[in-house]
């Protein structure tokens, strides 16, 4: 299943119970996006990539 498609799903599961997500007010186009918003956020990244096992 694609993230996009788990989204859509999980958002209209929340309108059917009466929540709503609002739009964020930052768009991440790419990684580097979220980098500099994690920084910004005081938010240190793990640089290490963990494989699924």
């Amino acid at each position: 299943m694609t993230l996009n498609r788990a989204i859509s799903q999980t958002r209209r599961l929340l309108h059917e119970v009466g929540h709503t997500i609002e739009p964020a007010e930052t768009h991440l186009a790419s990684l580097d996006d979220l980098t500099d918003l994690a920084t910004h956020l005081d938010i240190t990244p793990d640089p290490e990539i963990k494989t699924a096992s």
